[in-house]
């Protein structure tokens, strides 16, 4: 196929059809392209501007920036990479988190719903994409918010409130759920004492509840972000005696929280994470099979390499079962729907031309996606070489910042 691109705009996709005169011609003889790659749950505040040339040299061409974070600095960033001095992915972003009460100086606390609507159409005016409220909204403010949401246009992610059912959140409309583990940490912990143990969530696998709770999202229109990395990653940490040479590309102030907040975490946990990981990943196989929208997101904030970790989001899932094209819909074309002002999502004419060129078959094995030939960043072609000095400015500006 012959990909011809104007611009930051895909102009035809034709079988056999010679380059335009004059063209810059990329040669992808033997070489896969995919539309760019989406990660719906970055914290960019905590990932640092260091994170953001390696998501473009790992093929990570858009982000959702899921709340907790300086609304200024990232619109700054995003100022600087639409004007080429920056280079990143596009950014969408919630600036603070709505929630009940302040975890971080980046929650505005919503105590009541009257609170919760003057908070959303103060956002609204700042110009965010999203709101994202958090697990200790309560319930008044979480059903106005949820209201006002849809009366001012924009759409409503993040963790269930822990007093919300997950059914309750999907017939209010929120657009996505962040995490797997929000559908148990709420109504269901509560039910279950307060501790839900993998052998709960199996034993409600099984049920009829489970069944019914995804028939509902499917027909609300509910998307699901599971986030398996957010935890299997530390899972992985924790079993590796190997240092991960993708901790470079982790700024210092990152590094420097992730340090002991991983030495806190005792062997008694580590179990329960892993057993916790095999839980979510049945759930997500689960909503895929039920025919659930996924998304695909990280929470990479402090803890998790940018860039890599969505791959490895793309891995955790392929080792749940699912197919490496469910893999790929839920990393590309099921985000952009939810952005459709960009028109993005896949290779075809009209379309933004973010593209990753793959040097094997992603349909064969998803990790396939980890070999980038080169990248097409809104028009602009970035060969391995250019890709790789990306990678090495960015470990650099990481050991300062």
């Amino acid at each position: 196929m012959t990909v011809v691109v104007r611009g930051d705009r895909i102009v035809s996709v034709d079988k056999g059809k010679a380059a335009p005169v004059g063209a810059q011609v990329v040669d992808g003889r033997g070489k896969f392209v995919i539309p760019g790659l989406w990660d719906m749950h970055t914290h960019l505040t905590d990932s640092r501007a260091s994170a953001l040339p390696v998501l473009v040299a790992t093929g990570v061409l858009y982000v959702r920036d899921a709340g907790s974070g300086d609304l200024t600095e990232i619109d700054e960033w995003r100022g600087q990479i639409a004007s080429n001095t920056r280079l990143g992915p596009t950014i969408f972003r919630a600036g603070i988190t709505l929630n009940g009460q302040e975890s971080n100086r980046y929650h505005l606390v919503i105590a009541d719903a009257a609170e919760a609507r003057t908070a959303a159409r103060t956002l609204k005016k700042a110009g965010v994409d999203i709101f994202k409220t958090h697990r200790r909204t309560s319930r008044d403010a979480y059903f106005a918010l949820a209201d006002e949401a849809k009366k001012i246009g924009v759409p409503l992610i993040g963790h269930v409130p822990m007093t919300v059912s997950p059914a309750e959140a999907s017939d209010a409309g929120q657009q996505t759920i962040e995490h797997v583990e929000t559908l148990f940490e709420g109504t269901f912990a509560t039910a279950h004492g307060g501790r839900v143990t993998a052998a709960a969530m199996a034993e409600w696998r099984a049920s009829p509840e489970s069944a019914a709770l995804f028939a509902k999202f499917v027909r609300n229109g509910t998307v699901v972000d599971p986030t398996l990395v957010a935890t299997g990653d530390l899972v992985r940490t924790f079993e590796s005696l190997n240092v991960d040479p993708r901790l470079r590309y982790i700024a210092k102030s990152a590094l420097e929280r992730r340090q002991p907040a991983l030495a806190s975490v005792g062997a008694p946990l580590r179990e329960q994470m892993r057993m916790e990981v095999v839980e979510r990943q049945a759930v997500t196989l689960q909503m895929q099979r039920a025919g659930v929208t996924l998304i695909t997101g990280t929470d990479a904030s402090y803890l998790h390499p940018p860039g890599f970790s969505l791959h490895d989001e793309l891995d955790l899932m392929a080792e749940a079962g699912l197919s490496p094209a469910e893999i790929l819909r839920a990393a590309t074309i099921n985000c952009a729907k939810l952005f459709p002002s960009i028109d993005a999502g896949t290779v075809a004419a009209g379309k933004r031309a973010d593209l990753v060129l793959l040097n094997a078959n992603p349909l064969a094995d998803i990790r396939n996606t980890h070999d980038l030939h080169a990248v097409v960043l809104r028009g602009r072609v970035l060969n391995r070489a250019a890709l790789d000095r990306a990678l090495a400015d960015a470990a650099a500006l990481a050991a300062r910042n």
